[in-house]
């Protein structure tokens, strides 16, 4: 049933071949071909296929469904199956698959058939049949060697319509607004992350403030540029190292945060190869819609994580300092999200992804100039 409206959505025409379908799923196609040892013995409507095979002389019983009467009629057993006297075609035994498939030749099906595949196509491909003979090199006359090396006999792209020549239905751009409101919508519907994420970012902003609560307030007056007193100085100096720590720490959580998340993207991934294969959208379309589709979730976390730290810190109560803490932190983020994600389209499975994250996280940190000092880091 998902696959008839999805063609009937799509407009497109789907072939499924089924072994023993049960009658409610055969009842959902719309036409069959059935097969008997290679040889096409019937193919058309489903609604017509009971009564085809009555001409021929085959009875559906009361007690059997459609797909087993058609599964049975080409076997031995079909036999069973079969009435002289029933017969339009004045058949007087069992048909052999040679004989069904004759049969099927001779009817009002299978004449619809070879007029469909006679007639002339609705669009031109190309001018002549001379290009199939030009590749094949069978030739019937010189002359029809010379049309072939023409140019007039090559075809046009020009004559083959537009629709059919285009990759992608859509425009790349309304490619990736759809790509950007699928991922929107399921953000929306996950309110249980939604709610976990701010409710942990809180609870991070809220240790890491109150861990180094008012840390950021040097009290020094430093307008000058320089600052004379020595005792000021290791004050300042050692209110730096805190400075350095809250940002260490806030940088971090967000890392961990990212690199848990990242495997994430693995399903993610699946979903893009499945339509890339089926043309649904450029590959380009799906990267730069699903990126943008995060940054709703970012903004909130980085506000809820942010601006506590930023005020039980202390920081500098300037507009642009706030701004700029916060502009730093949401880029940083932003920034670690695109490397996982790149991670996880390069890598094969979940447990690469968060390996190779956590050692990129581990140099980090050995190497970001706080846990190990600067001075101290071999060059």
């Amino acid at each position: 049933r998902s696959i008839v409206t999805f063609t009937k959505a799509a407009m497109t025409t789907r072939i499924v071949a089924l072994l023993q379908p049960g009658p409610e799923t055969f009842s959902q196609f719309d036409e069959v071909i059935v097969l008997a040892e290679g040889y096409v013995i019937f193919s058309g409507p489903i609604d017509d296929v009971v009564e085809y095979f009555s001409d021929l002389g085959y009875e559906l019983p009361a007690t059997m469904d459609v797909a087993d009467f058609l599964q049975l009629i080409p076997t031995e057993d079909g036999a069973a199956l079969f009435n002289p006297e029933k017969s339009v075609s004045g058949a007087t035994e069992h048909y052999t698959p040679e004989g069904f498939a004759e049969a099927f030749q001779k009817s009002s099906f299978g004449q619809n058939i070879r007029d469909e595949l006679t007639a002339p196509h609705p669009h031109t491909w190309i001018k002549s049949k001379t290009l199939l003979q030009k590749a094949t090199g069978a030739f019937v006359d010189e002359e029809s060697k010379k049309e072939a090396n023409s140019e007039q006999s090559l075809g046009s792209k020009e004559k083959i319509p537009k629709e059919f020549r285009l990759p992608h239905k859509n425009s790349f751009f309304r490619s990736m607004v759809l790509n950007f409101n699928r991922y929107i919508i399921l953000w929306k519907r996950d309110k249980g992350f939604i709610i976990g994420k701010l409710a942990e970012n809180f609870a991070m902003a809220s240790s890491i403030g109150g861990i180094l609560f008012n840390g950021g307030n040097i009290g020094i007056d430093t307008s000058e540029g320089f600052i004379n007193d020595p005792d000021a100085v290791d004050t300042t100096f050692e209110k730096s190292l805190a400075i350095y720590g809250v940002f260490f720490l806030a940088l971090w959580h967000l890392s961990q945060g990212t690199t848990i998340n990242a495997s994430d993207e693995l399903a993610v991934r699946t979903i893009n190869y499945k339509h890339i294969d089926a043309n649904f959208f450029q590959t380009a379309s799906f990267a730069i819609g699903r990126t943008l589709s995060t940054l709703p979730q970012k903004t909130l976390e980085i506000m809820i994580f942010a601006i506590p730290v930023y005020f039980l810190f202390n920081l500098n109560r300037t507009a642009a300092g706030f701004f700029i803490f916060l502009a730093i932190v949401f880029t940083y983020n932003f920034a670690i999200y695109i490397f996982y994600s790149v991670l996880s389209n390069l890598l094969p499975d979940k447990g690469t992804v968060q390996g190779v994250g956590i050692t990129f996280l581990l140099l980090m940190a050995q190497f970001g100039g706080f846990i190990v000092y600067p001075d101290a880091i071999p060059v």
